[in-house]
């Protein structure tokens, strides 16, 4: 049966986070590097780092997010995998017919039926998967969020900026991918003590980072190119 991950996760989460959240530092307790927090001076202020996007990458490829997706996926895909079924018949009957059988052009239209019904269930999938997928997210973030405030409140770390650190893994497939790898770098220098990422993964209980799970495969498309009409007669 086939999986329906790639249809919400492939630019949802890279892009939708990486365009709003990750644009904007984590403060804890304070977002302004000129407020003052729990009487702290800004100055004097101990500042960490967290790969939010790594670590919500990782999380919602964990059983508790995925098994949900596949699930829903499931769902649908039990819609539109029959008429995908019905619609391929149909192509093979209007293929091996005579385009002078006077049954064409009954057999084009309700391809067509078919194919539009195909369509609208594609459609009313992605919507409620991608729904699914802004929850999912929104869900991993508070989490993420949690746990970034317990594991700085234990090791001192007044305020936390959501930041990538590492510069030799940037992507440099073409130009706007460059300058998203640079916005998820918002701080330019940082002592690897003050990461907190893997303190916030192990708080967290994740796998570890960068391993790249096995993609699952998209939802059924079950619609091929159309067949030409035949002419009517």
């Amino acid at each position: 049966m086939a999986r329906a991950t790639g249809l919400v996760l492939a630019a949802g989460i890279a892009g939708a986070v990486a365009a709003s959240v990750l644009q904007h530092a984590v403060s804890l307790p304070a977002r302004a590097a000129g407020q003052e927090a729990s009487g702290i001076a800004a100055d004097a202020a101990r500042v960490g780092t967290v790969d939010v996007l790594r670590l919500l990458e990782t999380m919602l490829e964990t059983p508790e997010y995925a098994d949900a997706r596949n699930a829903a996926g499931d769902v649908w895909n039990t819609q539109i995998t029959p008429l995908g079924d019905e619609l391929n018949q149909l192509r093979q009957s209007i293929t091996n017919m005579d385009p002078n059988d006077p049954a064409a052009q009954g057999l084009y239209q309700q391809f067509q039926s078919v194919q539009q019904r195909i369509g609208s269930l594609q459609q009313d999938a992605g919507q409620a998967m991608d729904k699914m997928s802004a929850e999912q997210l929104a869900d991993a973030y508070r989490k993420i969020h949690g746990a970034v405030t317990s594991v700085a409140e234990a090791q001192g770390i007044d305020r936390v900026f959501s930041s990538r650190t590492t510069v030799d893994d940037i992507n440099t497939e073409n130009t706007n991918v460059v300058v998203q790898e640079v916005l998820l770098r918002p701080v330019l220098r940082n002592v690897p003590e003050l990461d907190l990422t893997e303190a916030v993964r192990l708080e967290l209980g994740l796998p570890e980072l960068g391993a790249q799970p096995e993609k699952p495969e998209g939802p059924a498309e079950g619609v091929e190119q159309p067949i030409e009409q035949p002419q009517e007669q």
